[in-house]
């Protein structure tokens, strides 16, 4: 029965890892998401800046 237990132990801890590493996996995932997102939306305001400066040098000739 011991060795019953102590297995169920390794089998949890095991499980419990994996979830933790899963858990880790899908926050870097998130994460990188993120970072990907924040360099489009960088993109896109500087797009935006030198569109608003060129717009604003056509306005001023």
């Amino acid at each position: 029965m011991h060795c019953f237990t102590e297995q169920n132990c390794k089998i949890s801890a095991v499980r419990n890892l994996f979830q933790c590493l899963m858990k880790a996996h899908l926050f870097w995932n998130k994460l990188k998401k993120t970072k990907k997102m924040i360099e489009k939306s960088r993109i896109n305001v500087c797009k935006k800046r030198s569109k608003i400066k060129i717009f604003i040098k056509l306005k001023e000739k």
